[in-house]
């Protein structure tokens, strides 16, 4: 039998790298959740999917050609890391012109990685990397405040192909729920809703409203409920129509049971309005987000194939994290933005409206905390406020 004699600089060496592996720089940014200024195009949200090469859907990340500037980008890198490094991939598409990078620990103060801005010239499918000493971040926010113009899509419509932010993560994140979400429109409203409002909320009739869901649909017969409070908003903005309601899944409704209803009533009820609010429920026991997502696009491509309703994809009700409310310790390490980001994925590439129930709350004036019933529920204000917000995308 042989004898092998490993050499001891070699054992050190490996056992060197072995204990520095956790300190090595990756992509801190791959598969992150991002919020933009203003709406994407559908299926253009490629931002930080791996793929650097693509100038298309869905590899590829666009604006819509919102006229209003500064637009800009904020990535969420999952709680506080320590990064040294942020590459911008442009697009050959045009437009993209000055790019800012900049960090923050609280997502409300910023502070620039680059200084001077960098200038990228007009349809050239450059690189930029920028270096600096490791800095704690837990957002970076690329912001994009002029144009080219003569661009795919329109003056406005802003495209890069990858961002990626290099360094290492510190520890588990503290979910701020509500910082993140600021900055962003409140809904997205694809022109399939101005078509809908013409030709179904402006004529006599009956108009059927079906909220499908986990426990967010719960007790949506209640007249403070935010459904009840859609349905009753539709009646008052729309007195032609008689407005009813119906309600699919509830605490034990998972999204294999919503399928089943859609395939097998959608005759039957043939709804107007279908507004799908899952997540919530998957998060609170860490459900694979993979699977999770695969089931969501399943329903929302059934419900989107085989009916004539107007779907609208609502975000899960983000957890409060506040210890003083009850069910802190249900949610403690639990964090509905994954999902959420899934949820925005899956509609944006099927072009549905979306209203974010994350952006809705952080909007609203006065303390977060009077809008929650627990961690894990609206109270009578926040369901208020989310009902009104759902009315608002059909006035």
């Amino acid at each position: 039998m042989k004898t092998y004699v490993i050499p001891l600089l070699v054992l050190i060496l490996a056992a060197t790298a072995l204990a520095a592996a956790p300190g090595v720089p990756v992509n801190l940014a791959l598969d992150r959740p991002f919020i933009s200024s203003c709406s994407t195009l559908p299926g253009w949200h490629g931002l930080v999917d791996g793929e650097k090469e693509s100038d298309t859907a869905p590899g590829c990340y666009a604006t819509t050609n919102d006229p209003s500037f500064p637009k800009y980008v904020v990535i969420d890198l999952g709680g506080d890391c320590s990064i040294s490094k942020v590459v911008v991939y442009n697009s050959g598409n045009g437009n993209t012109r000055t790019v800012s990078i900049s960090s923050s620990v609280d997502a409300t103060n910023y502070k620039k990685l680059r200084d001077p801005d960098f200038i990228f010239a007009d349809r050239d499918a450059n690189t930029l990397s920028v270096g600096f000493q490791p800095r704690t971040a837990h957002y970076v926010r690329i912001t994009m405040p002029d144009t080219w113009k003569s661009g795919l899509g329109g003056d406005n419509c802003m495209f890069l192909r990858e961002v990626e932010v290099f360094g290492v993560r510190q520890g588990p994140g503290d979910e701020e729920p509500f910082a993140f979400a600021a900055g962003q429109p409140a809904a997205v409203k694809p022109r399939v809703v101005d078509v809908f409002k013409r030709y179904c909320l402006q004529t006599p009739g009956e108009l059927k409203v079906t909220v499908v869901g986990d426990y967010f649909v719960s007790e949506a017969d209640q007249d403070s409920h935010w459904a009840r409070i859609l349905a009753t908003e539709l009646a008052k903005l729309y007195p032609n129509k008689r407005v009813t309601l119906t309600a699919v899944g509830g605490t034990e409704g998972s999204i294999a049971y919503a399928m089943e209803w859609a395939r097998d009533s959608r005759w039957a009820l043939a709804p107007d309005v279908v507004v799908v609010a899952y997540g919530a429920q998957a998060a609170s026991v860490n459900a694979d987000l993979g699977e999770f997502r695969s089931k969501y696009q399943g329903l929302i491509t059934e419900l989107v194939e085989n009916t004539d309703a107007l779907v609208i994809a609502l975000t899960p009700l983000p957890f409060m994290q506040n210890s003083s409310l009850p069910l802190s310790e249900r949610t403690k390490g639990r964090s509905t933005r994954g999902y959420a980001w899934a949820v925005e994925q899956v509609a944006q590439t099927a072009g549905l409206p979306i209203v974010r129930t994350a952006s809705v709350l952080a909007k609203a004036p006065g303390g977060k905390a009077d809008l929650y019933q627990d961690n894990m529920h609206l109270s009578q204000e926040g369901q208020l406020t989310l009902g009104l917000a759902l009315a608002d995308l059909l006035r």
